[in-house]
């Protein structure tokens, strides 16, 4: 006797192509996981002083009470005026 037939591919490109092959889902934020890690300071610390990431920020802050008025265009900060700001959490 002979033995029985282990695989076929006969109708699964039909299949598949059915409904269509589609391309995968590229995501707007792409994942900085296994990433260079020397990159990835120097990419924090060019985000941080970067004015227009910045402002990016600051327009989606919820400043005092859940209300979203932060000035858009405010002046860059030194790291002395930073850290006091942080501090104090304004």
């Amino acid at each position: 006797m002979v033995k029985q037939k282990n695989h076929t591919a006969r109708n699964n490109t039909v299949k598949a192509h059915r409904n269509g092959i589609k391309k995968p889902k590229i995501h707007r934020f792409t994942s900085t996981r296994g990433l260079d890690p020397k990159f990835l300071r120097n990419q924090h610390w060019a985000k941080k002083f970067d004015k227009k990431h910045r402002n990016r920020k600051l327009k989606n802050k919820v400043c005092g009470n859940a209300t979203t008025v932060c000035i858009i265009d405010a002046p860059l900060r030194t790291r002395e005026e930073a850290h006091v700001h942080l501090r104090l959490g304004i």
